[in-house]
């Protein structure tokens, strides 16, 4: 009876999740990723319907064809279907219920991982728990389509070969199809999803040593079984990937060798400075995980080896350490071969799962073994409600921009700014252009120039709105000279040195986007337009109109380094250059990280013949260079 509530218990929470998930999947925005692959599903889509005969898919014309293209389409294409199948008026908004309902499957398929290992629903419950209460893979849920989706993929085939292995003697089909099921969503998504068919070669060979039973014909059913599966997972994953279709054996293997080691080149902030991609120190995705995974789960998962090692002749061995492995190789493996990451946890957020059953089952072991007394029980029930609470409390402040998440060890999303990637993926846009419909648009009679370093600002955020706005996007950097009635920008790209001054945000905003009272997106309202005539006059040398116009604008908005730095430049034309050095160091105490800026006060030193000066200024540009690079 005791058995069967917690049955229902977790049963019940699962549905009682999903009914959540419905309800709060409207408020996540379109990412930065969304755009290249809601097109790329209807490539995929339109391959399919006319068998191939849509011209070169991987055309010149197709945006991002030259890396798109090594990606399985399972869930773009798929989601390209009910798109036309159904005609949605916002076809994000069905995506991102897609996109929901893998997540709910992967905390669904942690639960029954554990129960599995441990045979307790009620510990089940717990690492659905544990994973849902995890801000970065909870965040990231509704609007990632491409590692959710493998993250489903992955922990399916998992406890599908768990499931498997356990009946290794006879399997059964309904475990067969189901591993077929879960590699062909991992391949299906990302190539990587070999990985799967490689741990359940792996660990069927280790359960045959171990149990010490190593006749072949002893496993010739299961053998049997395990080419089904792999051959229909395969199959499967390659009937939605149109490049696969074309060369269902070189294509995947191609697609293998160039995403292992994919040459992009993009620059993150890490550990307070801008790093290139191809630069990334070999700590990156060991620090992010100190840094951005609640404590309960760093507690739960360093616990596990002593699980592992209490388990040693138990054979709940093999399915721990079947675990561990989905873990740490993946991280272990990209260290190694130095692939490109970025973008903080979210090419290993597949591997949290296995984080929080692992956590789960150190947790069961703890309640079992040590809390011996009905007091000790309670005092351990109480302390990790507490650790729960605290990644709780932010997930619902912050909704819906849960994924920015840092843990109170490191000291949270406060101690992050300037130092680690906030909102990479553009989850704000939505939470911003929404204030500006109501707040802006609402009683607009004009048409407004929007502005943004957002990838996403276009028509798909504005799109029933465009008799009332235009969008376009513009560089943070170049705002002074561009125009716009209201700049919507986020903190990503913005210099480090600009947000560690906290001279970011800048002066005009009428709106901030916080996590954690930290300001993730802002929106600024243009006060006056000097500017841009100014610009527009230092270009024809006009530096009279040029000069006149800048102290003008400074008047409205003294806090944009680059109206100060094209302002130094224009006193310098003219002469006055003491005033265009004071322009200068105004400009670099509000941004100091450009070592040019230095080396023009020292040229600007060196025409006043104070050889001094512009030797300390040229030492001060060349320590910036130095500063700029990360100690490895």
């Amino acid at each position: 009876m005791k058995s069967l509530k917690a049955n229902y218990f977790f049963w019940g929470y699962i549905i009682l999740l999903t009914i959540l998930c419905i309800f709060i999947t409207p408020y996540y925005g379109i990412t930065g990723d969304e755009i290249i692959q809601w097109k790329y599903g209807s490539y995929v889509w339109q391959y399919l319907k006319n068998n191939g005969n849509i011209g070169n898919l991987f055309s010149e014309s197709f945006p991002g064809h030259d890396e798109m293209k090594y990606y399985g389409g399972i869930f773009d294409g798929i989601s390209a279907m009910l798109i036309d199948f159904f005609h949605p008026k916002n076809e994000f908004l069905l995506r991102h219920y897609f996109n929901m309902l893998f997540g709910v499957l992967t905390i669904l398929f942690s639960g029954l991982i554990t129960k599995e290992i441990a045979n307790k629903w009620s510990i089940g419950l717990l690492a659905s728990l544990f994973i849902t209460l995890t801000p970065r893979f909870f965040g990231e849920m509704f609007n990632n389509p491409k590692d959710i989706p493998f993250a489903a993929g992955y922990i399916i085939a998992i406890y599908y070969i768990i499931k498997f292995l356990k009946n290794i003697e006879a399997p059964k089909w309904k475990d067969t199809l189901g591993l077929s099921i879960g590699i062909a969503l991992a391949i299906g998504v990302r190539i990587g999803g070999l990985l799967v068919v490689a741990y359940f070669g792996l660990f069927f060979v280790l359960l045959a040593f171990y149990s010490k039973k190593l006749e072949v014909a002893f496993y010739k059913k299961s053998l049997m079984h395990a080419i089904a599966a792999v051959f229909l997972g395969y199959i499967l994953a390659c009937l939605w990937w149109p490049y696969a279709l074309e060369g269902i054996l070189t294509n995947p293997i191609e697609s293998l060798k160039i995403m292992s080691s994919y040459p992009l080149s993009i620059y993150m902030l890490f550990d307070g400075f801008r790093i290139n991609t191809a630069e990334m120190p070999s700590n990156y995705l060991f620090k992010w995980l100190w840094v951005g995974t609640p404590i309960y789960l760093l507690i739960g998962f360093m616990g596990s080896f002593y699980v592992l090692f209490k388990n040693r002749t138990h054979q709940n061995l093999i399915f721990i350490g079947l675990l561990m492995f989905s873990f740490a190789f993946p991280i272990l493996y990209i260290v190694y071969k130095k692939a490109v990451v970025y973008d903080a946890l979210r090419h290993i957020i597949f591997v949290m799962p296995s984080m929080a059953i692992l956590a789960s089952l150190f947790c069961n072991y703890i309640y079992e073994n040590f809390a011996t007394s009905k007091n000790y029980k309670i005092i351990s029930i109480v302390i990790l409600s507490i650790f729960l609470t605290l990644p709780l409390k932010h997930m619902i402040s912050n909704h819906p921009n849960q994924y920015i998440y840092f843990n109170e060890l490191f000291g949270g999303v406060e101690k992050a700014f300037g130092y680690y990637e906030l909102d990479y993926y553009q989850n704000s846009g939505k939470v911003g252009t929404d204030w500006i419909k109501e707040h802006i648009l609402k009683n607009q009679k004009g048409k407004v120039k929007i502005l943004s370093n957002l990838g996403t600002i276009d028509k798909y955020f504005f799109d029933a709105d465009t008799a009332l706005v235009y969008t376009s996007y513009g560089r943070w950097r170049e705002r002074d000279h561009l125009d716009w009635d209201y700049y919507v920008a986020y903190s990503r790209f913005i210099e480090p040195e600009n947000l560690q001054n906290h001279a970011w945000p800048p002066k005009n905003i009428v709106h901030e986007v916080k996590v954690d009272n930290t300001p993730v997106l802002i929106i600024i309202e243009r006060k006056n337009k000097g500017d841009i005539e100014a610009f527009q006059a230092l270009e024809k040398n006009d530096f009279a109109t040029a000069l006149a116009k800048y102290q003008e604008n400074l008047k409205y908005d003294d806090s944009n380094e680059y109206i100060w730095y094209y302002y130094a430049i224009t006193l310098a034309n003219v002469g006055q250059l003491d005033m265009s050095i004071q322009a200068m160091k105004k400009a670099l105490d509000l941004n100091g990280s450009n070592p040019e800026w230095y080396q023009l006060i020292a040229k600007l030193y060196n025409q006043k013949g104070e050889t001094a000066y512009a030797n300390m200024y040229n030492n001060l540009a060349q320590e910036k260079i130095n500063s700029m690079t990360p100690q490895k």
